[in-house]
């Protein structure tokens, strides 16, 4: 398993903008993963698990995203009459939707990252939203997408009652990138092409 996941990293890091090139031609992921712990901070760390697995409130029968100021009633109410005529699903998906090329507004290199490598990591926090989303309300259904504008972006909003059997999207529903279902099937070693 640990060698199914170095080869898979060895491979998706060769893409420009990793650092790979940093240390020239490196054979050993382990080596890379030890040049990236050197750049690495805590508190870069701590402000990315904001992110990556982010806490979740429930005011009002919506789940919305905390971030910044916590959710209240009141402050939902003011958002939501800011943005009139919208259903509880739509507010949702305003509030929880979030933009990944935004986290990463100093990255050099973001433009000349392969899409499959966003695609892969955007797919990635979308599965970590969900198990986030299952911890802090298992009686509760969830739709988390990724979606392709602006970068990738991931959408969440709760499966009501009224509407139980439907994962139709505020906006239109995307599809996985045939890529990342490849970048999938290499880190679970079942080969697949990039």
């Amino acid at each position: 398993m640990a060698s199914e996941r170095f080869s898979f990293i060895e491979r998706i890091m060769r893409s420009p903008g990793f650092g790979w090139e940093e240390w020239g031609q490196i054979g050993n992921a382990g080596l890379w993963e030890t040049f990236q712990s050197t750049l690495l901070r805590l508190d870069t760390m701590i402000y990315s698990l904001t992110y990556l697995w982010p806490t979740f409130a429930e005011v009002d029968g919506l789940v919305l995203r905390e971030e910044g100021k916590p959710w209240t009633t009141k402050r939902l109410q003011e958002y939501w009459t800011l943005n009139r005529g919208l259903s509880a699903e739509q507010i949702e998906f305003l509030v929880n939707h979030l933009h990944l090329i935004e986290l990463f507004r100093n990255s050099p290199a973001k433009g000349e990252i392969d899409e499959t490598v966003w695609w892969y990591f955007a797919e990635t926090v979308a599965e970590m939203w969900r198990c986030r989303l299952k911890q802090q309300f298992p009686d509760k259904r969830f739709h988390v997408e990724v979606h392709e504008g602006y970068g990738l972006k991931i959408w969440l909003w709760t499966i009501r009652d009224d509407n139980k059997d439907s994962t139709d999207s505020p906006s239109p529903s995307p599809h996985e990138h045939p890529k990342s279902r490849n970048l999938r099937a290499m880190e679970r070693g079942q080969g697949g092409e990039a």
